[in-house]
C-alpha cells in the first residue's frame, strides 16, 4: 500500500512539472517585452537631449525660442525615472552580511582599552608638571645672577658691540655708494621685459606680469585675456589691436577677430590657455563666446575649441566634415555643390558643426555620408538660412519661421518634428 502511495505521488508530480514547462514554452523568445520598448525610448531620449542642448544653445546665440513644450514633456520624465528604478538594491539590506556587524561591534565593545586611551592622555598632560619642574631650574639662574662679578666684563662685551658695527658699517656704507651709481646709468634695463617674457614661457604669471599688460589694451568681458605674439627675438609681446589684430563682427553674445600677425599664446585668468605649435598653420581668426567664456579658433583645415571644464582650461581640435555635402540648383536647373564662398562655417559650444549661408544661398539638398537626409519641397518654408549637424549625425534646419529636425534612428533618417516659431 505505501509503495501504491509513492507511486502516486511521483505520477502527480510529473504532471504537474510537464503542465508548467508547456507554459513557459508557450511565450515566443522574440516576444518584446517593456525592457525592449525601454532601450527605444532611452535612444529617442538620448537624441532628443543632444537636439534640446543644440538648440537651446543656438538660442543663446540668435535669440530664438527653440523646444516647444510638446517636445519638453514628451516621455522624459517616464524615462527619467526609469533609471531610479534601478534602486531595486534596497532589497540587498536583507542580507545577513549587516546583522553580523553586531558581532563585531560587541568585539569593540571589548576593548575598553579606549577608556585606557584618555588615561594615555592625561599622561600626556603630565608634561604640564614637568613644566614647573623647569621653572625649578629658575633657582640655577639667580645663582648665575649671584655671579654679579661679571660686570667687570661687561665694557668688554660693549667693546664688543661698538667695533664691529664700526668696521662693518663704513665698508657697506662705501661699497653700495660706488655700486649704486654705475648701476643707475644701465638701468634702462631692456633685461627687465625680458624677464617678464621668460615667466611667460615658464607659464607662472604673477601680480607683477599682470600688471604689465595695464599700459596695454585689455579686452574685459567676463574674463581678462590677452593675445600675445612674438618679436624678432623670439620673446612673447601683446598684440596691438587694428595693428595685429581687429574685430570684425561683434553682437551681445559673440565677438569675432581677425588676426594679421601670428597668433602665439592667449592668456586668460593668469593662465596660458592656448600656445600656438610649430609646424601648425596660423590661426585666421577667434570667436570669443561672451556668455560661457570659450574660444573656438579657426586655422587651416579645421576647428580648436577652447572651454573650462571644472576649473581647468580643455581644448578640442575638429577637422573641417568632408562627408557633409550641401546642394543648390544653377539657373538652367543643375545640381551644384556649396563650398566655403557660400556659407560660413563654424563650430558650436558643443562641438556641432554650423553653416550659416551667405544672402541670397539656396540649399536645395543636405547628405551626410552619401545618404540624402533633406531635400527642398515645393512649399512656403522657403529655404534655410542656417544649418546644424550635430556630433551624434543629427541635422537641424533653421529657416525664416520654422525649425525642422531630422534624426538617425534604426539606420535612417527620419523627421524628429517641424516647429513654427
Amino acid at each position: 500500500m505505501k509503495i501504491m502511495n509513492i507511486y502516486v505521488i511521483f505520477i502527480y508530480t510529473f504532471i504537474f512539472v510537464i503542465l508548467k514547462s508547456s507554459n513557459c514554452s508557450d511565450q515566443y523568445p522574440g516576444y518584446s517585452t517593456p525592457d525592449d520598448t525601454e532601450d527605444e525610448d532611452n535612444n529617442f531620449d538620448t537624441v532628443v537631449r543632444e537636439l534640446e542642448s543644440l538648440v537651446t544653445e543656438d538660442d543663446k546665440t540668435a535669440g530664438d525660442t527653440v523646444v516647444s513644450d510638446n517636445l519638453m514633456q514628451h516621455g522624459l520624465g517616464h524615462i527619467i525615472s526609469q533609471p531610479y528604478q534601478p534602486p531595486e538594491q534596497p532589497d540587498q539590506p536583507t542580507q545577513p552580511e549587516p546583522v553580523t556587524y553586531p558581532g563585531p561591534d560587541q568585539t569593540y565593545q571589548p576593548p575598553p582599552a579606549q577608556p585606557g586611551y584618555p588615561i594615555g592622555y592625561e599622561q600626556y598632560p603630565q608634561p604640564i608638571p614637568h613644566g614647573p619642574g623647569y621653572t625649578g631650574y629658575g633657582p640655577y639662574q639667580p645663582g648665575y645672577q649671584h655671579q654679579p662679578q661679571y660686570p667687570g666684563y661687561d665694557p668688554y662685551q660693549q667693546f664688543y658691540q661698538p667695533t664691529p658695527p664700526q668696521y662693518y658699517e663704513p665698508t657697506y656704507s662705501q661699497t653700495p655708494q660706488q655700486a649704486k651709481p654705475p648701476y643707475q646709468p644701465t638701468l634702462p634695463r631692456p633685461s627687465l621685459p625680458l624677464s617678464q617674457s621668460e615667466k611667460y614661457r615658464q607659464h607662472k604669471p604673477d601680480d607683477k606680469t599682470v600688471s604689465s599688460y595695464g599700459s596695454l589694451e585689455l579686452i574685459k568681458l567676463n574674463k581678462k585675456f590677452v593675445f600675445l605674439k612674438k618679436d624678432p627675438e623670439g620673446n612673447l609681446l601683446p598684440m596691438i589691436e587694428r595693428q595685429d589684430y581687429k574685430v570684425i563682427w561683434e553682437n551681445k553674445n559673440l565677438i569675432r577677430y581677425s588676426f594679421q600677425n601670428g597668433l602665439e599664446s592667449i592668456f586668460c585668468d593668469n593662465k596660458f590657455i592656448y600656445t600656438h605649435r610649430e609646424k601648425k598653420p596660423y590661426c585666421s581668426s577667434i570667436t570669443y563666446n561672451k556668455t560661457n567664456s570659450s574660444f573656438v579658433i579657426t586655422r587651416e583645415g579645421g576647428f580648436v575649441q577652447i572651454k573650462q571644464i571644472k576649473g581647468r582650461w580643455i581644448a578640442v581640435g575638429r577637422k573641417y566634415p568632408d562627408y557633409i555635402k550641401l546642394y543648390t540648383h544653377d539657373s538652367e536647373g543643375k545640381e551644384q555643390l556649396l563650398t566655403t564662398e557660400h556659407y560660413y562655417l563654424d563650430i558650436t559650444d558643443k562641438c556641432s558643426f554650423k553653416y550659416t549661408f551667405i544672402l541670397g544661398v539656396m540649399c536645395t539638398k543636405v547628405v551626410i555620408k552619401d545618404e540624402v537626409v533633406w531635400v527642398k519641397k515645393p512649399d512656403n518654408k522657403g529655404f534655410p538660412n542656417v544649418l546644424s549637424v550635430t556630433t551624434r549625425l543629427n541635422l537641424v534646419l533653421y529657416f525664416p519661421r520654422s525649425r525642422i529636425v531630422y534624426s538617425k534612428m534604426n539606420n535612417r533618417y527620419i523627421q524628429l518634428y517641424d516647429e513654427q516659431y
